[in-house]
């Protein structure tokens, strides 16, 4: 899976071959699809996703990313920091816990969030893809 840093760089050469186009959908694998195509981007995320469908990004051109996934009523504006923490500490990968950090104001949630992303990062194989001396 793509970390968004990762999906950023990678939409950029898209917009650069497609000047019109403002936004594009990116799936959590590094599948782009324009705007007008979410029916393909939401089969591809659900079909190549197994049990549990890819993430679904929408990018603008100015590199924001907005998680598209939260059409599920569970808005993170209508939980309490607290359930917010929760669900971050029920998330199993660092994309997803990055997605959940996009747009979050909350200082507590926010550490909850790096710890999580820490903890994830530790136990794929201490470091793995890091450099540290």
């Amino acid at each position: 899976m793509k970390s968004l840093t990762d999906l950023k760089k990678l939409a950029e050469p898209v917009f650069k071959a497609n000047p019109k186009v403002d936004k594009l959908l990116a799936t959590s694998d590094g599948q782009f699809f324009l705007e007008k195509n979410k029916n393909a981007a939401e089969f591809h995320a659900k079909k190549k996703g197994g049990n549990q469908a890819l993430r679904i990004y929408t990018i603008d051109r100015d590199g924001s990313i907005e998680d598209s996934n939260e059409d599920n009523g569970d808005s993170p504006a209508k939980l309490s920091a607290e359930e917010r923490i929760e669900k971050i500490n029920a998330m199993t990968s660092i994309e997803e816990v990055e997605a959940a950090l996009v747009d979050e104001k909350a200082k507590t949630v926010k550490a909850a969030g790096l710890e999580k992303i820490e903890a994830l990062k530790a136990a794929a194989g201490s470091g793995e893809g890091t450099e540290e001396n």
